[in-house]
């Protein structure tokens, strides 16, 4: 199952109060009327951060039918593409996030701002790197407009990202950095109102990655950008806030499934004879699974000794892991009978030199090759994080 970005919908809360300060301010509005429309953003808004897009989606399209010249109009077409981006909608959440900021841009530029920042995660569901880098550049020249968390941390992780998924390592070390850099500065500027729930939201975006668009042909990519970002994920879950460290924890989970997934689903070599093309595939699979075990081991490494033992989304996070250890570990075992390691591959798998145990496990390579669905809960947002 390809797991992402439904979630990230809850991830960037509609300040309502705040849109009309981004309007025009020539626009005068009846202050009963204002509090009126911003009494019905906010039921729409509430339905899309308990996770109820369909509803969320039809609220906003209400509003709109409603009060077509309201100077919250913008407002709520975020939102319907919010709602439409959440039920995985991206084509038709892009379509809507390009008419705003092109509606915004000059006259509103906080949501133009917004909009491009929010059009990204559809850009990244869609495999569009190209228009994902563009739109978070096209952001950050609107940094002014830009929310701190955003432009210091959230844009800057995003960026690496997606410059290391098509190669250019030079562009993502720098804004890694800049990523790294900016979260420090921003929990220093918090001080004391830097709250496990504050620290957890924004190390869930900086760290949220899609594999929605998965597949052999960019696996490796993939595995090596999981392990640039895979860190921010952790630091989400750790911090313990909820929702956000359960949704950092689940979406950290899905990356590591969904790479498991495509290992095992790799496709056989046609150009070869079928033994040639069986023992290739297992060799490949070998350096795979070798990798995404390395991955774990970074990332116990990176591990906070002093975490709460209590930490739920923690728990789970570390329990799936575990599972993937011990079936890779069998994979790897079973595979020695059937075809001989390259170096590299040898030079990988060897975790155990850095003292990483894996429990043997009782089943099979054969019968164990699904790895655990998480745990569902529903995740309950408070609009007023």
């Amino acid at each position: 199952m390809k797991y992402f970005l439904f979630v990230a919908a809850a991830t960037t809360l509609f300040f309502i109060a705040g849109c009309a300060m981004m309007a025009r301010k020539s626009v005068a509005i009846d202050p009963a009327l204002k509090i009126q429309q911003e009494s019905e953003l906010r039921v729409a808004q509430n339905a899309l951060d308990a996770q109820h897009p369909e509803e969320a989606e039809k609220a906003f399209t209400d509003f709109q039918i409603k009060y077509p010249v309201s100077v919250f109009y913008q407002a709520a077409q975020i939102g319907k593409a919010k709602a439409l981006e959440q039920q995985g909608k991206w084509s038709e959440a892009t379509d809507l996030y390009r008419a705003s900021i092109e509606a915004t841009r000059e006259t509103q530029p906080k949501i133009a701002a917004q909009a491009l920042y929010e059009i990204s995660f559809c850009y990244e569901n869609l495999g569009d790197e190209a228009h994902l880098i563009a739109s978070l550049q096209d952001a950050l020249r609107l940094k002014d407009s830009l929310q701190p968390e955003w432009a210091m941390a959230e844009i800057p992780a995003r960026l690496a990202a997606s410059y290391n998924r098509v190669g250019r390592m030079d562009e993502a070390q720098k804004y890694f950095k800049q990523a790294d850099v900016g979260v420090t500065q921003l929990r220093a500027m918090r001080d004391k109102e830097a709250t496990p729930e504050w620290v957890a939201r924004v190390y869930y975006e900086m760290g949220l990655y899609s594999t929605n668009q998965l597949a052999y042909e960019n696996l490796q990519a993939s595995l090596d950008t999981l392990k640039m970002v895979q860190i921010f994920s952790l630091r989400s879950v750790e911090a313990n806030g909820e929702p956000w460290s359960h949704l950092a924890s689940e979406g950290l989970q899905g990356n590591y499934r969904d790479i498991w997934n495509t290992i095992q689903d790799i496709p056989l070599n046609r150009s070869m004879d079928v033994g040639a093309a069986e023992r290739e595939k297992l060799e490949r699979q070998n350096d795979f699974v070798g990798q995404l075990l390395t991955l774990i081991n970074d990332l116990k490494r990176y591990r906070t000794p002093e975490i709460n033992a209590q930490n739920e989304s923690l728990k789970s996070l570390m329990s799936l892991l575990k599972s993937v250890e011990s079936q890779g570990s069998q994979f790897l075992n079973s595979s020695h009978l059937h075809t001989r390691l390259t170096p590299e591959s040898v030079r990988r798998n060897a975790l155990k030199k850095e003292g990483v145990m894996v429990e043997p496990a009782e089943k099979s390579v054969e019968s164990s090759q699904e790895l655990p669905a998480p745990p569902q809960k529903k995740v309950n947002v408070d609009p007023n994080l």
